[in-house]
């Protein structure tokens, strides 16, 4: 019995030696478009939207392709809403990887599928462990590596290249290693289809579809937010993280990706983060327009000008119309249009629903967000409704005081707040007719039933 007992000790302290004398840490990157270092496997990616050209009234400066030494991207997002990458790769751009080892010896980066070593362009040296090794490859090298079909990252629209590759250390400077780490890379070029439908009809439309704009206080807030069926996937492997909304006070035309009002997280698979645009300017006429960003980094699947025209040549705006002087009609009759101005009655910072936020206790609360979505979409989009909103600013937020301090306000409140969320819950999804439908139908129920217990007391009085 002693003699097991003393071969398990030194049986689990071989595994746990074992278990822990190979770790690759601090793996970081320069030269990719975005480089995700929170997934349980890290993916690097490699952006293809847009031209590699050289400065033009198009394209920010991108440094010469042809040659080599560089990490730095191309910047090709200029004025104009076509596909763009802030941080392009292109085949002499080099991707640098840093790590560290638990073990002695010499970096080694191999293409997993192919089971080839990926050139390093600078040479290495035996470094002990928890030392800083370094990594430098040409992207074409990487992606010629990945897949011995092809020479260049430059693949066609719509095509992927998703594969991984290892990092580690050889102890002997050969194609093996002694510690290594798997690495995802996706290389991706976009399609160049604009959104050319607001409930994206065609398979190529990937992105958010559509949105109506309606005004704050140096702000808009956009409502009937349509996304693509697949959002927010893009091809397998590639999804859509941001939707960049952009700005412009002359012409829809001069909505270029440039002109970037606010970049704004996707949250889930149904819809963006957030529905604010904030710092505007008041009584200033803004024209919208959108773009989905990628993981790869790529800007793509514009607002396009055919659905703009759709929308909004009704009221005599096309994409080339000088917006700065238009009427409040037109501004009101397209829906990529808003002036912000401080007679709605919104707070700056958004400190909207007073006594919703101080009965729940957070601003946050998802039911608070139904209200703030049926106000920015049915009170903020009539006339009326700014009425009552501007109403309530002027008392809700010193009676939010009350209900904070006072347990009895609290609870009172939110009697009257659930029915209101119900009401506003309805109407978001079934519409405002139906939900007043059902509140008449209610009201019928009542008076009825109040008429038949008045009939009966009576008949019971006699």
């Amino acid at each position: 019995m002693q003699l097991r007992l003393s071969n398990l000790i030194l049986l689990l302290g071989f595994l746990t030696t074992s278990v822990a004398q190979a770790t690759i840490s601090d793996l970081n990157v320069v030269g990719a478009s975005e480089f995700d270092d929170e997934s349980t496997t890290p993916i690097i990616y490699g952006g293809l939207a847009g031209s590699t050209g050289v400065s033009t009234s198009d394209f920010s400066f991108c440094e010469d392709t042809s040659v080599e030494n560089t990490t730095n991207g191309c910047n090709n997002c200029g004025a104009s809403r076509i596909p763009c990458n802030e941080s392009r790769i292109f085949d002499n751009r080099y991707i640098t990887i840093t790590f560290k080892s638990t073990v002695d010896g010499y970096a080694l980066v191999k293409a997993v599928d192919e089971n080839v070593q990926i050139p390093n362009v600078n040479s290495i040296s035996n470094l002990s462990a928890g030392s800083v090794h370094t990594y430098t490859m040409r992207w074409g090298d990487v992606c010629s590596s990945l897949d011995d079909s092809i020479s260049s990252c430059e693949i066609g629209s719509d095509e992927l290249i998703s594969k991984n590759i290892s990092v580690g250390v050889s102890t002997d400077n050969d194609t093996s290693f002694d510690d290594s780490a798997t690495v995802a890379i996706r290389v991706y070029s976009p399609v160049s289809t604009d959104t050319l439908s607001d409930d994206c009809s065609s398979a190529d439309e990937r992105g958010v579809c559509s949105f109506v704009v309606n005004d704050g206080d140096e702000k808009v807030f956009l409502s009937d937010i349509n996304v693509a069926t697949a959002f927010p996937t893009v091809i397998s492997d590639i999804t859509i993280e941001k939707v960049r909304i952009m700005a412009s006070t002359t012409s829809f035309d001069d909505t270029g990706p440039d002109l970037i009002a606010t970049d704004i997280d996707v949250v889930n698979t149904e819809e963006i983060g957030d529905d604010v645009v904030d710092g505007l300017d008041n009584d200033t006429i803004y024209a919208f327009s959108f773009a989905s960003i990628d993981e790869a980094g790529n800007v793509a699947y514009f607002l396009s000008d055919s659905l703009f025209d759709s929308a909004c040549s009704g009221v005599g705006v096309t994409t080339t119309t000088n917006i700065s002087g238009l009427s409040d009609a037109a501004v009101a009759g397209c829906p990529y249009l808003g002036q912000p101005g401080s007679v709605v009655g919104l707070l700056k910072d958004d400190l909207n629903c007073f006594v919703a936020t101080a009965a729940y206790g957070t601003h946050m609360h998802e039911h608070l967000n139904i209200l703030r979505k049926f106000r920015n979409k049915f009170l903020l989009t009539t006339k009326w409704g700014k009425k009552f909103v501007r109403y309530y600013y002027s008392w809700g937020a010193k009676f939010s005081f009350w209900v904070r301090d006072s347990v009895f306000f609290k609870y009172a409140s939110l009697a009257v707040i659930w029915p209101a969320i119900g009401f506003a819950h309805i109407s978001l999804t079934y519409g405002i007719g139906f939900a007043l439908a059902l509140i008449g139908l209610g009201v019928f129920l009542i008076a009825l039933v109040a008429n038949y217990l008045r009939d009966k007391s009576d008949g019971e009085a006699v």
